[in-house]
């Protein structure tokens, strides 16, 4: 945060705190600052990846998907990205059919063991 009193543009700072609210589950400022972020660098496709995982965690896939879609036109050689989109696809394919279940059949455990899955992929891409 130091760095960001003495350059409130300084993109990683901003990267890495929403990287942190994320990790406490402060979505919202997380969110907020991952835009702030991205905005000033479009073309950073680990701070994409950062982001559209928490979002796939709070199950927004489709605005995980359309973030990662365009880092993916903006680096379409960053691997990571690539990863990640199909990541995203396969979690969202997997909810919608959960969705289709009746809800005794779903648990939260289910959800713990997601949320971990994506947290650690998101943690071996640093």
């Amino acid at each position: 945060t130091r760095a960001l009193r003495a350059q409130p543009d300084h993109q990683p700072g901003l990267a890495q705190l929403a990287h942190l609210y994320s990790e406490s589950n402060d979505v919202r400022a997380a969110e907020a600052l991952y835009q702030r972020a991205l905005a000033l660098e479009p073309r950073d496709g680990d701070t994409s990846v950062l982001y559209a995982t928490m979002l796939a965690g709070e199950r927004q896939f489709d605005k995980a998907l359309a973030i990662l879609a365009a880092a993916r036109r903006l680096d379409p050689k960053h691997e990571e990205v690539a990863e990640a989109l199909e990541d995203v696809r396969r979690e969202k394919r997997g909810h919608d059919k959960e969705k289709k279940k009746p809800a005794a059949l779903s648990s939260g455990r289910e959800e713990l063991e997601r949320r971990r899955r994506l947290r650690s992929r998101l943690a071996m891409s640093k």
